[in-house]
């Protein structure tokens, strides 16, 4: 019996394997099939849009007052279009194209650029008591694509800055820095961010912490464009408090920096607590 070269049964092997670019693992996903894929903080997901006017649905649990960012990357073939949803598929919110060309001013000011067709949404979650079903929804809007040139991976993100303590009691006082890090890089005409911070006690019970205070970042009075830094004396807002604090933002996942920073004028010491997001 005549023996098999191993590159000949190599080149066998491959051919009788499955295509690179299967059916979308997490297929199927459309509304109202039970059968969806779940996005948690920091995963990807690779899926595709194949076929004609494909739909993909990724379920998503956010929690009210904290924020999100979603984004969708592409190789630039195609329009996937990210979009957020309710639980009866209404839209609350459309994506936003990330830049693939610009001009620049030499502080980084967009003065002319294009979108590429990867894109991004950042959002605070409403606090409001309501059932929790959101959904992300990616689509071809009836393009007819195959897998191998519709492939795009998802991203969620929960972009909220954690801060431990702060403290307005016991003749302390305590300021609140807040900066947007980078430069201005997607949506021109909303180059300012939203922001809120949301003041906790400390009284560590089962179902959580009562909220002292809020403090709203409005765009027209302490909107962080790029680079921008604001300053709030805490006291302010919540006056004889003392707690931590929660900062909801809609600049992107590690693009807001703040710290809170206690004062002891009696004896001239400071306290500094960093805020950070949760890690990836």
């Amino acid at each position: 019996m005549a023996s098999i070269h191993p590159l000949t049964a190599l080149l066998v092997t491959l051919s009788a394997a499955p295509a690179a670019f299967a059916i979308d693992p997490y297929e199927p996903d459309i509304i109202p099939n039970v059968f969806r894929a779940l996005a948690t903080h920091g995963t990807r997901q690779s899926h595709d849009l194949d076929g004609t006017g494909d739909v993909d649905y990724m379920v998503v649990d956010p929690a009210p007052r904290r924020s999100y960012e979603a984004s969708v990357t592409t190789a630039g073939r195609f329009t996937a279009d990210l979009t957020r949803r309710d639980a009866a598929d209404g839209v609350q919110q459309g994506g936003a194209g990330l830049i693939a060309w610009s001009i620049r001013s030499p502080t980084g000011t967009l003065m002319n650029w294009s979108p590429h067709s990867s894109s991004v949404l950042n959002w605070i979650e409403s606090g409001v008591d309501a059932e929790r079903t959101r959904y992300l929804r990616v689509d071809a809007n009836g393009a007819v694509h195959t897998a191998a040139d519709s492939q795009y991976t998802l991203q969620l993100r929960e972009t909220t800055l954690y801060c431990p303590r702060y403290n307005n009691t016991g003749g302390q006082a305590t300021v609140l820095i807040v900066q947007r890090v980078g430069v201005q890089d997607r949506d021109e005409l909303a180059p300012d961010c939203v922001w809120t911070a949301d003041f906790y006690d400390r009284a560590y019970t089962q179902y959580g912490h009562t909220l002292n205070g809020s403090y709203n970042g409005v765009p027209s009075v302490s909107s962080l464009g790029p680079n921008g830094m604001f300053v709030l004396a805490t006291a302010l807002v919540v006056p004889g408090t003392s707690g931590s604090i929660q900062i909801a933002h809609t600049c992107g996942y590690g693009r807001v920096q703040a710290k809170a920073v206690s004062v002891e004028p009696a004896t001239g010491f400071t306290f500094d607590t960093t805020c950070s997001p949760r890690p990836e």
